[in-house]
């Protein structure tokens, strides 16, 4: 039977796991900049987006197989990111209201 070292296993976790740390920092860091500096707007667009790509690393790593309600919602989202970077249409001129005066 194959024994473990003690201190292989130590090593082990320790590479395994510090890679695994810095990522959740950087990540918590670019978190907390989008919450500072964007609308809310922005932090629901970003929020989907990351439900969407990690879903499709889940379709890449394990093969994982989505229903018609991922789609619909995908193409939503999508479709919500593209109307709102859209460029704002120019405000109409106001004209002034001419008023009668009665003498």
């Amino acid at each position: 039977m194959l024994e473990l070292n003690y201190y292989l296993l130590v090593d082990f976790l320790f590479v395994f796991s510090l890679p695994d740390a810095a990522m959740s920092s950087l990540g918590g860091l670019y978190t907390s900049i989008v919450v500072k500096y964007t609308d809310n707007i922005v932090k629901g667009f970003s929020t989907a987006v990351s439900i969407i790509m990690a879903a499709l690393g889940s379709f890449i790593i394990f093969q994982t197989h989505f229903g018609i309600y991922f789609y619909i919602g995908t193409f939503l989202v999508v479709g919500a990111i593209y109307i709102y970077s859209l460029p704002k249409p120019q405000p109409k001129p106001v004209l002034p209201q001419t008023t009668k005066e009665t003498v």
